[in-house]
């Protein structure tokens, strides 16, 4: 816990979302979340065109250190839903971005708020992404549910053009560099994944929701007693 030195202020006009809280390690604090049109912050000021992401940083004690807008390639509609500290005090955060819901993102910033990288995924349909951790080793996994398509760039995954969510997941390096990704399939239903924490020997938990869930051959099907 911490103590606010003087009782602070900050919000916008408009709606705004908060999307998580993390600290680092050395008693930094990060909170993120989504904006429209203007955020203030104290002394501070975001403004967007239209719906942003928001990444603020503060000291142990509650000192707004710094502020910045989360828009990755200049996009006015973007959300923040999700942010993570590695162990060098590096932040990340996951959200989406477009108007049809067709791409996503996450991206990693210094200790000082400079972007370090973005990675986008994208889907001839549909693609969210919900779930965020960093292991030991700063390896970064994020996952969510897609329809049709998943594309990072390097790797693409099939789902059904006819399900209302696959589930996905994916990992990679502290440098951006893509390790795996995995889909699951939902079968024409329904299956997507909103936690992704890492035990200390690097494993992926996935948790979610599904209404019929295909692992690798084992099937979950929550319809089939009724």
């Amino acid at each position: 816990t911490f103590t606010l030195s003087t009782p602070q202020k900050f919000g916008t006009p408009g709606p705004t979302r908060p999307g998580g809280v993390d600290a680092d390690n050395n008693g930094a604090r990060y909170l993120a979340g989504t904006f429209t049109h203007r955020f203030v912050w104290g002394t501070s000021e975001l403004t967007c065109e239209g719906q942003c992401g928001y990444l603020a940083k503060l000291a142990e004690d509650g000192t707004l250190l710094w502020l910045e807008a989360v828009k990755p390639n200049g996009c006015a509609l973007a959300q923040v839903t999700r942010v993570a500290a590695d162990d060098e005090d590096n932040v990340i955060v996951i959200g989406d971005q477009g108007p049809l819901g067709k791409s996503a993102f996450f991206q990693k910033r210094n200790a000082n708020g400079q972007v370090v990288f973005t990675q986008e995924f994208s889907s001839s349909q549909h693609v969210e992404v919900h779930a965020l951790a960093v292991d030991r080793f700063m390896r970064i996994t994020v996952a969510g549910g897609f329809t049709a398509t998943w594309q990072d760039g390097s790797s693409t995954l099939e789902g059904s053009s006819d399900a209302v969510s696959d589930a996905w997941v994916a990992q990679y390096s502290s440098a951006g560099g893509p390790l795996w990704a995995r889909a699951y399939s939902s079968h024409g239903k329904l299956a997507q994944v909103n936690a992704a924490p890492i035990d200390p020997y690097g494993n992926v938990v996935l948790a979610g929701i599904a209404s019929y869930l295909d692992v690798q051959g084992t099937i979950i099907d929550a319809l089939a007693n009724g």
